[in-house]
């Protein structure tokens, strides 16, 4: 995300992270950012890495996807 010049959702991950790595770590708290950052139309689920490239962006974005279930099996499942 910041290689791609995102700026509002790398927030959220942010804090997902803080609260993982923190003094009183919680995966709880991660996974309720996480949790809270799916929810409705705008949503993260509607995020997408747009690039000129139609490959580049199908690859990037696949990549993207699969991190994305990863955290959420690791936070939620």
């Amino acid at each position: 995300m910041k290689e791609n010049d995102e700026r509002n959702w790398i927030r959220a991950f942010s804090q997902m992270l803080n609260a993982l790595e923190g003094k009183n770590a919680s995966t709880e708290e991660a996974a309720s950012i996480l949790k809270h950052i799916y929810g409705g139309a705008g949503s993260y689920s509607d995020f997408y890495i747009a690039k000129n490239n139609r490959e580049e962006q199908k690859r990037i974005n696949k990549h993207l996807s699969d991190l994305n279930d990863m955290l959420w099996h690791l936070l939620c499942e």
